[in-house]
């Protein structure tokens, strides 16, 4: 799991990085969390960097650049790389999609994407299409989930319309699923004649009707936002 800029979740209720650093009896000081980034746990370091990076402290940029060199590991990359982007050092970018365009398994190139279209850093566009032609379901979920965030692309609805279109017949319902909810972010033009074809080919019941859902929903939605004559 990204430690990322936000808190960990854990047992349906939210712990801080104070709380979990507490159980590795890491002091909230200054000097004590520079410290924890050199720790023999991973799970400190990125406790620490990410409590730093709550903190604002932008002194703590050097040692986290220390960090993030010390293992090459693609989630050390994550969970530094997200501190240091938090704190506006380019470092923290550069390792971010450095993890977009090469980490295994390509689940963790959503976390990558997410953390950096938070910055309206669109570099993942490219590699979510490339996860859509895989087989990693959680993956293709996940960019899926991240696609439409991406539509302010000058060539978003140009590159992405075939992928989305076609995760609308994927083996997996999840996968159909999440490109139900995304193939709205190419236009009415596009996805409801999309969704009326993946539901005429569709055999099973409840997808179906989830298809035919969601175009009555973007049928609704467009006569909402079309000026009365």
């Amino acid at each position: 799991m990204a430690f990322g800029h936000t808190q960990n979740i854990v047992a349906e209720r939210v712990r801080t990085y104070e709380e979990q650093l507490k159980e590795y009896k890491i002091g909230m000081t200054r000097a004590e969390l520079l410290r924890a980034l050199q720790h023999e746990k991973l799970e400190v370091r990125w406790l620490a960097a990410g409590k730093l990076s709550d903190d604002d402290a932008k002194e703590a940029i050097p040692d986290l650049k220390k960090a993030l060199a010390a293992d090459k590991g693609w989630m050390n990359k994550i969970n530094i790389g997200v501190a240091l982007a938090w704190l506006g050092d380019a470092s923290g970018l550069a390792a971010l999609r450095e993890t977009c365009r090469s980490a295994e398994p390509k689940y963790l190139r959503i976390f990558a994407a997410r953390y950096l279209i938070e910055k309206d850093d669109t570099t993942c566009f490219d590699a979510l299409l490339e996860i859509l032609t895989k087989t990693d379901i959680d993956a293709k979920v996940g960019a899926l989930g991240l696609l439409p965030r991406y539509k302010a692309t000058h060539d978003y609805q140009q590159k992405s319309s075939k992928y989305i279109v076609a995760a609308l017949a994927d083996k997996s319902g999840h996968v159909q699923k999440a490109a139900i909810s995304a193939v709205g972010s190419l236009g009415n033009e596009i996805a409801i004649p999309a969704l009326e074809a993946a539901a005429n080919q569709e055999s099973d019941e409840d997808m179906r009707a989830a298809l035919h859902a969601e175009i009555a929903r973007l049928k609704t939605a467009n006569q909402a936002e079309t000026p009365k004559q």
